[in-house]
C-alpha cells in the first residue's frame, strides 16, 4: 500500500485515499525433497525444489482519489532447481565438498496498464471528455509488461578446510557459474538474450587461540546476473539491457566466549568493492513517456564494522546490543544515469550509516510448572540515501531528500503454566511513523497533483502500534 508524499518533507499521512484498494492475490504449490547416502567416510546428498506461482496485482497506478491509470499485473512463475553434493565425513584434519547446482527459472507477464475516463479531466489537453463520460469508464488497455522471461544457471562448485594445527584452519572455495537470461516482449515481439560465465573464489584463515575464542579473515566474492528490461526505448528495435553485478568483500572477525561463558561477543569489519550496481529507476523515453527498469548505476565502495554483545546478567535477565557501521560512496568518476550529475562520494541509495539494536530480556520461574518471561527491545537506523540523487539537478526545483531515521521500541510479557504458554506483544510501543521503502517516482496523476509536478514520493508505511495477544497449547 504506497503513500504518496509531494517532496521529501514527509509527512507520513496513514490516509490512503484512492480509487479502489491495491490489492495482491496470490496462489503458491511447492515441494522440495532432500536425499542422503553415506559411503564410508562420504555423504552423498541431493536437494531438489520446485515452486509454481500464480499472482495478480492491483494498483491504483496514479494513487489518488481519480479514476486515472490503473495497473493489473497476473503473472505465472515457475522455478526449479537441483542441487547435488559430495562431502567428506571422516575425522582428518582435510574436510573438503564438491557439487553442482541447476537453476531453471520462467516467468510469463501478462500486465495492462487501464487508462480511465479520468485521465481526460485531469488533463483535457490530452483528450476531450465525451458527454456523458463517467471518470471510471474504461477508455483503453494498454500492453504493459506482456513478457516471457526466462533464467537458466549451471554452476560446479568445492569447498576445502584443512586445520593446519591445533590453533590455525585454512578454507577455500571455486565456484564457476554460468548464467543465461532471455526475456521476449510479447506485444512487439523483441527479444534479447545475454548470458556469461562467473568465476567466484572464497578463501579465509581462522586463528584459535583459545578454546574461547575466535579470530578470522576471509576474502569472497559474488555476483547478481544481468537481464533485460521489458520495454524498449522508443524507436529501438532491441530491449533495454543491464548486465551482472559483481562484489568482491574482505572481513576481519573477532568472536569470544568471554566471563566464564556469561558473554558472548563478536566484531567484523568489512570492506566491499561493487561494480556495476543494479538500480531500478525511470528512465525519460525520448517519445516523452518513461520506461521502468534496472541499470547498471555504476561502481562503488563501502566499508564499515558490525558488533554485538550478549551479557547474562544473572540467572533472569539477559543484555543484548549490537550497531554496524558503513561508510559507502560512489567512486570518483561516477555519473547520474539520469541527469549526467557527478555522483562521486556520494552515498548510493538505500544505505544508512548506522543501526544499532538493544534488547533485555528476562525469564524467571515462579512455581511449579510456571513461568513469566518479558522483553524491552530498541531498534534504530539513521537517515539513508534514496533514489532521489539520480534525478537531482543544480537548481531544479525537487532537490535529493534522505529517508530520515527513526527508533522503535517493542515490547513483550508472557507467561508459561504447564502446557499452556500466553503472550502479549506490543509492536513500536511509540507509534512511530517511518518508512521501510520509499522513492522518488513519476507523478501519473498529472495536474490532479499540486503544481503539476514532475515527480512525487512514494513509500511503504512500516506497521504502526500494534498488540497481538497469543496462546498456545502444547500436546
Amino acid at each position: 500500500m504506497w503513500v504518496q508524499e509531494l517532496d521529501g518533507d514527509l509527512e507520513y499521512s496513514n490516509i490512503v485515499d484512492t480509487s479502489f484498494t491495491p490489492r495482491h492475490d496470490r496462489e503458491t504449490s511447492a515441494f522440495s525433497l532432500e536425499l542422503t547416502y553415506s559411503f564410508d567416510n562420504l555423504d552423498l546428498v541431493s536437494i531438489s525444489s520446485y515452486n509454481a506461482t500464480d499472482s495478480r496485482r492491483e494498483t491504483d497506478l496514479d494513487i489518488i482519489n481519480e479514476n486515472i491509470l490503473d495497473l493489473i499485473r497476473p503473472q505465472e512463475l515457475d522455478v526449479f532447481t537441483q542441487e547435488i553434493r559430495l562431502s567428506s565425513t571422516n575425522d582428518g584434519p582435510l574436510q573438503w565438498q564438491v557439487g553442482a547446482y541447476l537453476l531453471d527459472f520462467d516467468r510469463d507477464l501478462t500486465s495492462e496498464l487501464l487508462v480511465r475516463g479520468g485521465f481526460c479531466f485531469i488533463d483535457p489537453g490530452t483528450c476531450d471528455p465525451l458527454p456523458g463520460l463517467d471518470s471510471s469508464e474504461l477508455l483503453v488497455a494498454l500492453p504493459f509488461e506482456f513478457s516471457r522471461r526466462t533464467r537458466e544457471q549451471r554452476a560446479v562448485f568445492g569447498n576445502f578446510t584443512y586445520r593446519l594445527s591445533d590453533q590455525l584452519e585454512l578454507s577455500a572455495g571455486l565456484r564457476i557459474d554460468d548464467w543465461e537470461s532471455t526475456r521476449t516482449n510479447l506485444d512487439t515481439d523483441i527479444s534479447g538474450s545475454l548470458g556469461d560465465t562467473e568465476t567466484l573464489i572464497r578463501a579465509s584463515l581462522t586463528w584459535f587461540p583459545s578454546d574461547s575464542t575466535t579470530i578470522y579473515g576471509t576474502f569472497s566474492q559474488g555476483f547478481e546476473p544481468g537481464d533485460f528490461n521489458l520495454t524498449n526505448f522508443a524507436g529501438a528495435n532491441e530491449l533495454f539491457g543491464f548486465g551482472a553485478e559483481d562484489a568482491s568483500q574482505f572481513e576481519l572477525g573477532y568472536k569470544a566466549r568471554l566471563l566464564d561463558g556469561r558473554m558472548i561477543a563478536t566484531a567484523a569489519a568489512f570492506y566491499i568493492d561493487y561494480e556495476d550496481r543494479q538500480f531500478e529507476l525511470q528512465a525519460a523515453d525520448p517519445s516523452g513517456g518513461f520506461v521502468e527498469g534496472i541499470i547498471n548505476a555504476g561502481d562503488s565502495e563501502q566499508f564499515g564494522f558490525e558488533a554485538d554483545v550478549q551479557f547474562l546478567i544473572n540467572d533472569a535477565w539477559q543484555l543484548s546490543t549490537g550497531s554496524g557501521y558503513v561508510n559507502a560512496e560512489w567512486v570518483d568518476g561516477s555519473v547520474s544515469p539520469v541527469s549526467g550529475a557527478d555522483l562521486s562520494g556520494v552515498t548510493p541509495p538505500n544505505t544508512a550509516d548506522w543501526s544499532a539494536t538493544t534488547s533485555l530480556d528476562y525469564t524467571k520461574d515462579v512455581g511449579v510448572d510456571s513461568s513469566v518471561f518479558g522483553r524491552l527491545q530498541v531498534r534504530y537506523k539513521s537517515d539513508s540515501a534514496t533514489n532521489s540523487q539520480f534525478a537531482d539537478a543544480p537548481g531544479d526545483a525537487f532537490p535529493a531528500w534522505d529517508n530520515p531515521a527513526f527508533t522503535v521500541v517493542d515490547v513483550s510479557f508472557g507467561v508459561e503454566w504447564r502446557n499452556w504458554t500466553f503472550d502479549l506483544y506490543i509492536e513500536n510501543v511509540l507509534d512511530e511513523e517511518y518508512y521501510i521503502d520509499v522513492q522518488e517516482f513519476p507523478n501519473f496523476a498529472g495536474s490532479a497533483i499540486a503544481s503539476a509536478q514532475e515527480a512525487v514520493v512514494i513509500g511503504t508505511l512500516e506497521q504502526p502500534r500494534r498488540a497481538v495477544l497469543s496462546a498456545k497449547y502444547v500436546f
